[in-house]
C-alpha cells in the first residue's frame, strides 16, 4: 500500500515531508499549541462530519418507506451496519467515539421511522393498488362476495340513509349509515362510514353521503398494520345503529367511504408517504447546523486537539469538498495521485476520513462534493451518472415488463450498475491518471489556473456512451411497448433503480477488494475501510520509525510523505535508484526501475539517518 509521491522540489521544514533531526524546539511546540487553539474554533469543517449521522439516517428512511419490496432495505441496513461498526471500531478520540454510537442510533431510527411509513401509507397504498373493483352491487346482497373489494358501485337503487346514523365516540367520532335500496329495507350488509363527521346520532355529512346521484366508494380494509383500529370501530357503530334501529346486519358487514375515487385514495397513501419521509429527512438535516452552532457557542471542535502519533490535522487543509470558494486554491501535487488512488488514510479518524472519502467516490454524491482539483472532473461524473441511469433505468422497465420476476431484476440491476459504472468511470480516470502523473514530473502544485485540460479523446468517450444510452433507452421503450404496456407508467414503477444505484456505490465500495502498488505489491485488502486500516498501519508504523530514540521528530506538516523528508532547510527530491537497497515499515525493498511514478512514500533509502 502506498500513496504518490511527494513534491519534487525543494522545500523548507515545515513544508510537506519535511523532517527535523532531534528534538522538537520549544518555538514548534509552541506553534503546535496555537494551531490546535485555532484548529478547536468551530467552522464550517466540522459540518461534513456532523452530516454524516444523517447521510446513514436518510439512506434507511428513504429506501424502507418507499420502496415496495424488502431487497433494497435489507441492502441498506447491511450498508450502514458495516458503516457504523467500523466507525465504533476504529474511532480514537472520544467525540469521534461519540458521533460514530450517534451514526449508529440514527440509523436505528431511520430504519424504525421508514418502517412506520411504509406501514401506515405504502401497505394501503400497494393493496389498493391490485385490489379488484365491483360494480352493480345490490345493497341487499351479502357482502361477502365482495369483501376483497378495494373499490365498490352500487346499483342505480342504492342510497345512504342518513336519518339512521349512529356516530361512536371512542377517541373520534367513528360515523356509520347503512346503505339500502330505494324501498328502505331493515337490511344492511354495507355501511358508509366516515370519521367526525357526524352526531351522536343522524346529520351524517361523511364524503358525498347526500348527494343522490354518487352509488360508489372505496372498501375499508386492513390493509395497514398501524391502522388496524379502523375496522373494529365501524363495527361497533353499526351494531348500535342496527340495535338503535332494528336493522339486520350480518357478522362482518362491508364498510365503505362514499365517493372516494380510487387514484383519489391511492394519491392520498402515496403522497402521505413521500409527505412523511420528506417532512422526516429534512428535519434531521437542520440538526447538523443546528448542533454547529452549539458548538460555537460552547467554543468546541472536533479538530481541536494537538497533532500525535494517530492524529496528523495537517490534513484538514487538503480535505476540500466542492469547490474553492471564495478563490481558488493551490495545492501540492501529490494530492492529485492520492485522489486518483483513492487514498483512505488522511487525518486520522475515520469518519473524517470516510466521508471525505464519499465525497469523491460516490457516483451521485461526487458530482457536487469532489474535491475542486480532482482530475476526474464533475462533468465526467455527472456523464457517469446521467449515463448510468439512463440505461439502468429503461433495461430494468424493459425486463419487468417481460418477466415480473423479483430476484432476476435485482440481480440484473446489480449486474449492469458493475458494469456500466465501472467501465465509463475507469476509463476516464485513466486520462486523469496520465494527466496528474504528467503534472507531478512538470510542476510541484495543482489548483488555481493549473487544472489538466480536457482532451477529444475524452469527450469523444462520453459522447460515445451518451449516444449508447440513447439507444439502449429507444430499444427498451420498444420492447415496453410491444409487451402491450404503457411506457410512462412503466418507468415510473421501476424508479427505485436510483436508489439502487445510490445504495449500491456505497455497499460496492465497502466489498470491493483492493490491491496494493509498488513496495506492497500483493498486499490486498478489502473496501475502504479495510484499505484504512492498512494505509493507517504502515503510515503511523513508518513514522513512529522516523521518530524512534528522538533522532527524527516529524513536525505537524512533515507527516505527510514519510522518506521525503531531509534534515533542517533544504531537500532534494527522491525518486527510486535502481540497484539501492530502501527500508519500508515491514522489510527492504530493490527497486528494479527508476520510473516508478508511484514509488513508495514509506520507502528510506538503506543507510541515510534523515
Amino acid at each position: 500500500m502506498q500513496f504518490a509521491s511527494d513534491l519534487d522540489s525543494e522545500a523548507p521544514l515545515g513544508s510537506y515531508g519535511a523532517v527535523d533531526q532531534g528534538r522538537p524546539q520549544a518555538a514548534e511546540v509552541v506553534a503546535e499549541e496555537e494551531a490546535a487553539e485555532a484548529r478547536a474554533k468551530p467552522s464550517l469543517k466540522d459540518l461534513p462530519p456532523l452530516f454524516t449521522p444523517w447521510l446513514l439516517y436518510s439512506m434507511l428512511l428513504v429506501s424502507t418507506a418507499l420502496m415496495e419490496g424488502p431487497a433494497l432495505s435489507i441492502l441498506a441496513v447491511v450498508t450502514c451496519a458495516m458503516i457504523t461498526c467500523a466507525f465504533i471500531v476504529f474511532s480514537r478520540a472520544l467525540p469521534w467515539r461519540m458521533l460514530a454510537m450517534t451514526c449508529f442510533v440514527m440509523s436505528v431510527v431511520g430504519y424504525a421511522l421508514g418502517s412506520y411509513d411504509k406501514a401506515k401509507y405504502l401497505y394501503p397504498y400497494y393493496f389498493y393498488m391490485r385490489s379488484p373493483s365491483y360494480s352493480g352491487v345490490d345493497p341487499n346482497s351479502g357482502p361477502g362476495s365482495v369483501a376483497d373489494a378495494g373499490f365498490v358501485t352500487f346499483s342505480q337503487n342504492a342510497l345512504v340513509d342518513t336519518t339512521r346514523s349512529v356516530g361512536y365516540v371512542s377517541g373520534s367520532t367513528w360515523c356509520v349509515a347503512p346503505v339500502v335500496s330505494s324501498d328502505a329495507s331493515n337490511y344492511a350488509g354495507y355501511w358508509a362510514v366516515g370519521k367526525d363527521c357526524c352526531r351522536r346520532q343522524g346529520l351524517f355529512q361523511c364524503g358525498d353521503a347526500t348527494n343522490e346521484t354518487v352509488r360508489s366508494g372505496i372498501v375499508v380494509q386492513d390493509a395497514s398494520p398501524i391502522l388496524q383500529d379502523q375496522i373494529p370501530q365501524y363495527q361497533t357503530a353499526a351494531e348500535m345503529a342496527a340495535e338503535t334501529y332494528g336493522i339486520n346486519m350480518p357478522r362482518n358487514p362491508v364498510f365503505v367511504r362514499w365517493n372516494d375515487t380510487p387514484d383519489a385514495n391511492t394519491d392520498w397513501y402515496w403522497n402521505n408517504a413521500v409527505n412523511f419521509a420528506v417532512v422526516a429527512s429534512v428535519l434531521f438535516l437542520f440538526v447538523a447546523p443546528c448542533f454547529l452552532a452549539v458548538m460555537k457557542c460552547a467554543g468546541y471542535s472536533f479538530f481541536g486537539r494537538k497533532a500525535g502519533p494517530g492524529w496528523h490535522p495537517e490534513k484538514l487543509e487538503l480535505m476540500t469538498y466542492g469547490f474553492d470558494w471564495p478563490s481558488s486554491r493551490v495545492y501540492p501535487a501529490y494530492v492529485q495521485q492520492d485522489l486518483l488512488y483513492s487514498r483512505s488514510f488522511w487525518s486520522g479518524e475515520v469518519i473524517q476520513d470516510y466521508i471525505f472519502h464519499i465525497a469523491n467516490r460516490h457516483i451521485f454524491l461526487s458530482i457536487f462534493f469532489c474535491h475542486p482539483v480532482h482530475p476526474y472532473m464533475k462533468w465526467q461524473r455527472l456523464a457517469v451518472a446521467l449515463t448510468t441511469a439512463t440505461v439502468l433505468l429503461f433495461s430494468t422497465a424493459a425486463l419487468t415488463a417481460w418477466t415480473g420476476h423479483t430476484a432476476l431484476r435485482i440481480a440484473f440491476i446489480i449486474l449492469v450498475f458493475l458494469v456500466l459504472r465501472n467501465s465509463l468511470k475507469l476509463f476516464l480516470m485513466s486520462y486523469g491518471i496520465e494527466d496528474s502523473a504528467r503534472e507531478l514530473d512538470q510542476g510541484h502544485v495543482v489548483g488555481g489556473k493549473n487544472v489538466r485540460s480536457i482532451n477529444a479523446r475524452e469527450i469523444g468517450v462520453v459522447l460515445a456512451y451518451a449516444l449508447g444510452a440513447v439507444l439502449a433507452a429507444v430499444g427498451c421503450s420498444a420492447l415496453i411497448s410491444a409487451s402491450h404496456k404503457d411506457l410512462g407508467p412503466t418507468l415510473s414503477a421501476g424508479m427505485d433503480v436510483l436508489g439502487y444505484i445510490y445504495v449500491l456505490d456505497f455497499l460496492f465500495d465497502l466489498l470491493t477488494p483492493f490491491l496494493g502498488h509498488d513496495a506492497f505489491d500483493g498486499v490486498w485488502t478489502l473496501g475502504f475501510f479495510g484499505r484504512w486500516r492498512r494505509e493507517r498501519d504502515e503510515f503511523e508504523s513508518a513514522k513512529a520509525q522516523l521518530a524512534q530514540g528522538g533522532r527524527n521528530q516529524w513536525t505537524s506538516l512533515g507527516a505527510e510523505v514519510l522518506g521525503v523528508g531531509t534534515r533542517r532547510g533544504q531537500r532534494k527530491s527522491q525518486g527510486p535508484v535502481v540497484g539501492e537497497q530502501y527500508i519500508i515499515p515491514r522489510g527492504v525493498m530493490t527497486p528494479t526501475t527508476e520510473s516508478a511514478p508511484m514509488f513508495s512514500q514509506y520507502a528510506v533509502k538503506r543507510g541515510s539517518r534523515r
